[in-house]
């Protein structure tokens, strides 16, 4: 059983739908609970969906008292609902992504079925949120295991809870093939970056070190792909940032695409910008597509996906000038973004889907024996 806030546009949730659809064709009888009004990727019929929405208020409308209310409310409306339903199902084990049903969870799973805590985002870097908190320092120490997505933070929590297993993502896409790289490649060109459009992903890094350099460059473009988020100036910081430089034809917004490989292919360079990542999922997804890809050396997930300067460029972390370098690097030279790019496909493997299932398979094995001993 696997339990999330929703599936709507991101990398953990991406992650998700990839392990459930995996092992549900592997024959497990898989769980998964979200709420429907948010999906923005497919799952496969073989999994069984169960709305959360069916038992929630909603959040978004009347008054601001009211709203508060009503996710109060929400809380132990899902704690009662899975109390019964634990008990009914009876899962194997229990999976919490990301943080909206911690509490609930801890306390129904305790001595009752294996929980996993997935975590999505490093642990060496300080959130201000006080969910995270929470759930670093009390909650997650009530499940049976918590997953990590890089041995960096593995070492970096030094045994702090029960169980830690590294889960690096398992790439959401087929590798192309070198024939089809090849085939492509001279068709390619601009510059893609990814990512919801909030501070964190540092796309005015990106703007500001390509306006550096855009007009020694003047056949090439930027494209930044993700979802403009409710209640955020960040697209209109973004906006003005670009207009400033005159870059308006230059760099654009294209919103989120459920078709990324494709929308991959189509490009020559990736760019991931972020001030941090856990194990960034984009990375992967573009170097499976053959990009030569140009990343900020963030605490956590490039240095396990890129090896520099043989299937890809890291450059020092937030250096808007190492950044503008790494990029001028890759635009003027071809032969080293096609060699960038064959490489990559290749090294890329190590993440292929079914590698990274056996993993997941293997902790719950191990769970389920220790809990029934």
């Amino acid at each position: 059983m696997f339990v999330i806030g929703s599936l709507q546009g991101g990398g953990a949730e991406h992650v998700l739908t990839t392990v459930c659809n995996n092992l549900a064709e592997r024959g497990h009888e898989v769980i998964l609970v979200y709420n429907f009004n948010w999906k923005a990727y497919s799952v496969s019929d073989k999994v069984r969906q169960i709305d959360t929405n069916t038992f929630e208020h909603d959040t978004a409308e009347g008054c601001l008292l009211k709203r508060y209310y009503n996710k109060f409310v929400n809380r132990f409306r899902g704690y009662s609902f899975f109390c019964r339903f634990i008990k009914e199902e009876k899962p194997a084990a229990v999976t919490c992504f990301l943080q909206n049903w911690t509490w609930q969870l801890a306390f129904i799973c305790k001595g009752r079925v294996p929980l996993v805590y997935s975590e999505r985002n490093t642990f060496d870097w300080k959130y201000n949120n006080l969910t995270d908190k929470l759930c670093k320092k009390i909650w997650y120490h009530f499940g049976d295991a918590v997953t990590v997505m890089t041995y960096y933070d593995k070492a970096y929590l030094r045994n702090r809870y029960k169980n830690v297993f590294v889960m690096h993502n398992p790439l959401s896409y087929t590798p192309l093939s070198k024939e089809e790289y090849i085939q492509s490649f001279p068709l390619r060109k601009n510059i893609l970056a990814c990512g919801r459009l909030v501070p964190n992903k540092g796309f005015d890094k990106l703007i500001t070190a390509f306006s550096a350099i855009a007009g020694e460059f003047p056949e090439w473009d930027v494209n930044i792909a993700g979802q403009d988020m409710q209640h955020s100036n960040y697209s209109t910081v973004l906006k003005d940032l670009v207009h400033s430089h005159g870059l308006d034809r230059r760099i654009h917004f294209i919103g989120f695409h459920k078709d990324m490989d494709n929308l991959m292919k189509q490009h020559s360079v990736f760019c991931l910008c972020s001030q941090h990542e856990g194990f960034p999922n984009v990375l992967s997804e573009a170097l499976s597509m053959g990009m030569a890809a140009v990343s900020f050396d963030v605490i956590t997930g490039p240095r396990e996906i890129i090896i520099d300067g043989l299937d890809g460029i890291i450059v020092e972390n937030q250096n808007v000038d190492a950044l503008k370098e790494g990029l001028r690097k890759v635009l003027a030279d071809s032969e080293l973004r096609k060699n960038l790019g064959l490489k990559a496909i290749e090294d890329i493997q190590r993440f292929r889907p079914s590698d990274i299932i056996d993993k997941w398979e293997a902790m719950y094995k191990s769970l389920v024996k220790k809990y029934h001993k």
